[in-house]
């Protein structure tokens, strides 16, 4: 893909491979729901690489593929609709096919991001492609049956930390999938994630993963109001600040606390000094 041209949905291919360190043995798995036709949620904290993994595995399905399938990709919100999915008329007469309807036919992977965001009667509409042996789902737009094409693999993605009982999956969806539990990688691993993606130096990368792990133990800690952990994005941003000659305080400051907290009350203010304050022994005051 060249930055910049636009493409229809079908047309979206992941060309360049995606740098992705593998923890377990997730990618095993996916191809093993891939071949059996199985839904595959991915499930962790944001910024763990869930969204990274699927596109690596897009990547990867179409490296010895005759004809590159595409990765429709869809981010779920209270907006999204049932005409998102199958489709619309229009005032013309004629009918606009929604994304469903297009990835049944082209194939590919459909990754729904952050699902639990959606509408659960939306959810209740994927029922019929998530069923390994039936492959059909009904469009009551337009009255037809839509066989899946061989090649469909439907993915989706949430973060359960921080869901509340009304943004759950609904027991009848989640039998439906296999779901994979990711998490942040191990300090060593992470260091190698941030230098791959930010280009900075080994020291300042090893500094930021152990940051990293410092601030989820806080999380878990003294600081429950702490909503999220250092995520592993924030970390590459902060190393990308630090490639660009921002001293790592300041990048740290802007990347990761800034990111962390609010100063509307002064459990956040006391959350913002100790965040400074687990910084400040991580990359000191020059």
């Amino acid at each position: 893909m060249k930055n910049g041209k636009e493409y229809r949905i079908e047309e979206y291919t992941i060309d360049e491979e995606p740098f992705y360190l593998e923890s377990g043995e997730e990618k095993k798995i996916f191809k093993a729901a891939h071949k059996h036709k199985i839904p595959f949620a991915a499930i962790g904290p944001t910024g763990c690489g869930k969204t990274r993994f699927i596109e690596h595995m897009s990547y990867l399905l179409n490296e010895d593929a005759k004809d590159k399938k595409p990765l429709f990709f869809v981010t779920c919100h209270e907006d999204l609709t049932s005409d998102d999915l199958l489709g619309r008329e229009r005032i013309s007469g004629d009918y606009l096919p929604g994304i469903l309807q297009r990835w049944a036919k082209e194939g590919g992977i459909l990754y729904l991001d952050e699902i639990v965001e959606a509408r659960p009667d939306l959810v209740t509409l994927l029922h019929p492609v998530m069923e390994p042996k039936r492959r059909v789902f009904y469009n009551e737009k337009t009255g037809n049956v839509t066989e899946l094409n061989p090649e469909c693999m439907l993915s989706m993605s949430w973060n359960p930390g921080y869901q509340d009982i009304t943004r759950r999956l609904k027991p009848s969806s989640r039998q439906r999938l296999i779901t994979h539990r990711f998490n942040y990688p191990e300090p060593a691993q992470e260091a190698k994630i941030i230098m791959e993606e930010s280009g900075v130096d080994a020291k300042n990368a090893k500094a930021l993963a152990d940051l990293g792990v410092r601030i989820r133990g806080m999380k878990e800690g003294d600081f429950r109001t702490l909503q999220e952990g250092a995520s592993t994005r924030t970390l590459i941003d902060a190393g990308i600040l630090i490639k660009e000659g921002i001293s790592p305080r300041d990048a740290c400051q802007d990347a990761v606390v800034n990111c962390l907290t609010e100063d509307t009350d002064d459990v956040y203010k006391e959350l913002s000094q100790a965040l400074d304050e687990v910084v400040e022994n991580f990359f000191p005051r020059g």
